[in-house]
């Protein structure tokens, strides 16, 4: 039987889910399809990217619905983190966390 996307998120502690995050995109959508994005919170053009090149309904066949994850952690920089909540709000694909402490837990994470 497999799980359902909300009980493998509740499963695991995300920390800080940006704006929106839960309400908008997790549980709005039945995806067919999860992508979970390792990346760095300094380096939006890669999301931008990604988010054309993966996540784009046009890209994937008819009735296929894909949501894209990213997983960021911490920034000291609060231009940086400014600009990741303002990202994260018209996105809703941004999930933050301190995963320093949890690197071999966070690697090993498989759905």
């Amino acid at each position: 039987m497999a799980i359902g996307l909300k009980n493998c998120l509740k499963a695991y502690d995300l920390g800080l889910l940006l704006p929106n995050t839960f309400s908008s995109t997790l549980f709005s959508v039945k995806p067919d399809v999860v992508i979970w994005i390792q990346g760095r919170a300094t380096t939006p053009e890669h999301r931008v990217y990604i988010r054309e090149l993966i996540g784009a309904a046009y890209r994937w066949p008819k009735g296929v619905t894909a949501l894209v994850l990213f997983f960021v952690g911490y920034v000291e920089d609060d231009k940086t983190q400014y600009l990741l909540e303002y990202e994260s709000e018209h996105y809703n694909d941004i999930i933050q966390n301190d995963y320093k402490g949890r690197l071999a837990q966070y690697s090993a994470l498989t759905l």
